[in-house]
């Protein structure tokens, strides 16, 4: 397993330990509520950097937290001397042309279609 211990501890405390449950979502599963008084600085922030990798694997961690399915955006703000923070999570991303989400797919040899036809099998089960 890898080691977290560098990303998303304040949402720990915000969310507390929801393990590796946290990906398996039901239908009916209530939204979790995060008092902001429950959150708690990270004793190992702020960090002065951090990688293209180390961002993606906290967007990863912040959509599982938040019990997301198939896809989300989520926003940074990257301060120079405060370090990292989570400003948003969006789960209906633009999906435009002129949009982050078709950006990104064209980036990896991907599209739009794609994008939906994979979302459609996974929903249905295929």
């Amino acid at each position: 397993m890898a080691d977290h211990s560098r990303l998303g501890r304040g949402l720990a405390s915000l969310m507390g330990d929801v393990g590796e449950d946290a990906a398996k979502v039901e239908p009916e599963r209530k939204p979790r509520h995060a008092p902001i008084e429950n959150l708690r600085a990270n004793p190992r922030n702020p960090r002065r950097t951090s990688s293209e990798a180390e961002l993606e694997e906290l967007a990863k961690r912040v959509h599982t937290l938040l019990g997301l399915r198939h896809f989300s955006r989520t926003d940074f703000m990257i301060h120079p001397r405060r370090g990292v923070y989570v400003l948003e999570v969006n789960t209906l991303p633009g999906m435009t042309e002129q949009s982050l989400i078709p950006k990104a797919l064209r980036a990896v040899g991907s599209d739009l279609h794609e994008l939906v036809h994979h979302i459609v099998q996974l929903e249905m089960g295929e």
